[in-house]
């Protein structure tokens, strides 16, 4: 599980708690307005759940500047409490979803969609005790706009991924909904409530959620999901598996998975080396996709995420020794004495004290060992495969060989959770990355030993001879081949996860600006003004259809992470005292964000119907001596 903060002595529910964990457990699963009247007449919401007792920020909710505008902005938002410690969200719920109506959206229901969201923000504290949530877009979605995503978003079609990845026999359904919505909290009855305030509480004497009205909805814009596949809930977290799986599944299995296991296949999995941080997942405008620059539009800061829905067979992983289990979660290489009981003994990587997982600089790193174990040892291990696939992809994202000072990012940030939907056990799968091509190329690599990142790589390496692992076909089993035995993949679905400011009903591209801008009056970036002139087109009209309340100017990297100078002055344009219909705005050079090597201005904003509007300009600085 993705937090780089996981606190391993974490605190099981003491039995106290059961009968409240057994209903709560229920009732998510259940959803509907009888669970959350029940559950919230039993034990309310938390009392430090509203947005405006955040530790973050006393006045009120997480700005879009403090997310860096993103949505999937989590890990600096998880907090410690007394029961579960510095610990990511415990109760996760994902809906399914598809606009129900022909075409592209209507402004009016962008605008519902918007203000549905911020009605979660202003009622929850933005954090894993209070709520933290993303939704996203496939492409089928983008096939309502005439125009496609911008040449930097590689989110490609579920089926075209299931071909390239499958395992075995196995024939996962291309998830058909247009949207997904994750929400997830340490609290279940906050995602009850927020889930029926998305629809307006139906059927319910209720129009406040921790004292915000509830004026914006969903309601005759998706239809609400309630039962398996459109509505998926699920959990993670010291404990949890294992009562779970005994109260769900089976008592002897739930028995077997140890109680402090936050996964039910009994290993922590969320290492500091096989985990990236938010950055290294998150579009940005100056990536590189097959060699070449690919900018993703005014969806920098967004994401892309895939979801699965994986049946975990635990009677036959169970059926293993625990050092079985342990070789193939991690590798041959390691020991019980390594690992500990869940992996508390790894500390913070998934090396042993003699060999670390992953370092190019390493000639005994266990994964350029895979090659050698598969042939001599005949067994793999699940974390040794995705260290050697991750290899060439890290020194591509990170320039590591030219730095070794600097850390190597993986390319996939997790946050899956367990499940028992449908009473069986399972994992959804929930997975960031910049590029699809990067699950498609780590998948296929873990898949088999057989590993040419030269061909199979999504993007130009670069220079990296002496750090590549190529090589040759070796037969091994699927049943010695790490855990791909015990898991099988019945659902598989990729999603945009756009930038906050533009989560809401998306179009495939903003209207492009044009612009002049004029800084040769300036004497300093720390003073006086930048006049910038947005010319009308026969598309738009800046002086009537531009909302200026959401217009930023900067740097391209400042701009798409919610910065920039607003507009402090905004008038009509005179060309030989004649008023034309272009715009004049002025914005404060201090508070625009440039300096002596900036190369680019960007200007961002909305139009009144809530369309983006944007455009990127090369800019010279030239203050003199």
């Amino acid at each position: 599980m993705p937090c780089r903060h996981t606190n391993r002595n974490r605190n099981s529910d003491d039995s106290r708690g059961l009968d409240r964990r057994e209903f709560l457990k229920s009732a998510l699963t259940i959803g509907g307005a009888g669970a959350l009247t029940t559950a919230m007449n039993l034990y309310g919401l938390s009392d430090d759940a509203a947005a405006v007792s955040g530790d973050h920020d006393e006045s009120g909710p997480i700005t879009i500047v403090e997310r860096n505008n993103r949505q999937h902005a989590w890990d600096d938002f998880i907090l410690e409490d007394d029961e579960h410690g510095l610990a990511p969200p415990r109760h996760h719920l994902l809906l399914c979803l598809d606009y129900r109506k022909p075409g592209q959206p209507t402004s009016d229901d962008r605008q519902a969609v918007a203000g549905a969201l911020g009605h979660l923000e202003a009622a929850f504290e933005w954090s894993n005790r209070g709520l933290l949530f993303t939704i996203g877009y496939a492409p089928g979605y983008f096939d309502r706009f005439d125009e496609p995503l911008p040449p930097g978003i590689d989110l490609r079609p579920a089926d075209e991924v299931i071909d390239a990845i499958k395992v075995g026999d196995e024939d996962p359904t291309p998830e058909p909904y247009e949207i997904i919505m994750h929400l997830s909290s340490n609290n279940a009855v906050h995602l009850l409530a927020a889930e029926e305030a998305l629809w307006g509480f139906p059927g319910q004497d209720r129009d406040h959620l921790n004292g915000v009205h509830i004026e914006h909805t969903f309601e005759g814009i998706f239809e609400k999901p309630t039962t398996f596949p459109g509505r998926r809930t699920g959990f993670v977290g010291a404990s949890l598996p294992k009562q779970e799986i005994h109260d769900t599944v089976d008592e002897d299995l739930g028995d077997a998975i140890h109680g402090d296991a936050p996964l039910s296949m009994g290993f922590e999995s969320g290492l500091d080396d096989n985990l990236p941080d938010e950055t290294a997942v998150s579009l940005v405008h100056d990536q590189t996709l097959s060699g070449d620059f690919e900018q993703p539009g005014v969806f920098a800061q967004g994401t892309i995420e895939h979801v699965s829905k994986l049946d975990l067979d635990l009677d036959g992983w169970y059926d293993q020794t625990k050092e079985e289990r342990i070789h193939r979660m991690f590798s041959p290489h390691h020991t019980e004495s390594d690992v500990g009981e869940v992996g508390e003994e790894l500390g913070s990587t998934s090396g042993t004290d003699e060999m670390p997982m992953r370092d190019h600089r390493a000639d005994d790193a266990i994964a350029r060992h895979t090659q050698e174990d598969a042939e001599e040892q005949g067994l793999v291990g699940h974390a040794q495969k995705l260290a050697r696939a991750r290899f060439d992809v890290d020194l591509r994202q990170t320039d590591a060989e030219r730095d070794p000072t600097r850390s190597l990012d993986t390319t996939i940030l997790r946050r899956d959770f367990d499940t028992t939907d449908q009473q069986q056990p399972g994992l959804h799968f929930v997975a960031l990355m910049r590029f699809n091509g990067y699950m498609v190329y780590t998948r296929r690599a873990m898949n088999g030993v057989r590993f040419d990142s030269e061909t199979e790589l999504p993007s130009e390496p670069g220079e990296l001879e002496g750090t590549r692992i190529t090589h040759e076909d070796v037969e091994l089993p699927i049943e010695d081949d790490g855990f791909l035995a015990f898991i099988t993949a019945q659902r598989r679905g990729n999603y945009l996860v756009p930038p906050l400011e533009l989560r809401a009903l998306p179009p495939a591209r903003a209207l492009r600006l044009d612009i002049d801008m004029d800084i040769t009056r300036l004497t300093s970036l720390s003073e006086g003004r930048i006049p910038v002139v947005i010319r009308r087109t026969e598309a738009f009209d800046p002086k009537t259809e531009l909302d200026l309340e959401t217009v930023r100017f900067g740097p391209p990297a400042v701009v798409d992470q919610g910065g920039g100078a607003t507009p402090v002055d905004a008038g009509p344009v005179n060309e030989d005292m004649i008023e034309t219909a272009d715009l004049l705005l002025e914005f404060e050079a201090a508070d625009a964000g440039f300096d002596n090597q900036s190369t680019e201005s960007r200007l961002f904003g909305k139009t009144n119907e809530g369309y983006p509007v944007q455009s990127t300009a090369e800019m010279v600085v030239d203050l003199g001596e």
